[in-house]
């Protein structure tokens, strides 16, 4: 399963870094605004267990946003 981790703040880095020890996750996908904050998580990571990529391609995405943004983050996704 890919999963795709929205924010990548100090939430969605300690998401991130629990979904990649999970066997039922293939790939995490890191997606922020703030590319090199995305790319300081995957490096933290492994490029070989996450990357940095838009998480519409993704079986699931976990919003680690600021909670007034995940009502408009949400509705993107679901498009």
């Amino acid at each position: 399963m890919r999963v795709g981790v929205v924010g990548a703040g100090a939430v969605g880095a300690r998401a991130a870094r629990q979904l990649v020890s999970s066997t039922a996750v293939a790939r995490v996908v890191i997606d922020d605004q703030d590319e090199a904050r995305a790319g300081a998580v995957v490096a933290s990571l492994g490029e070989d267990q996450a990357s940095v990529s838009d998480s519409r391609d993704v079986d699931v995405a976990l919003l680690t946003l600021p909670g007034a943004q995940h009502a408009a983050r949400a509705r993107e996704l679901l498009e």
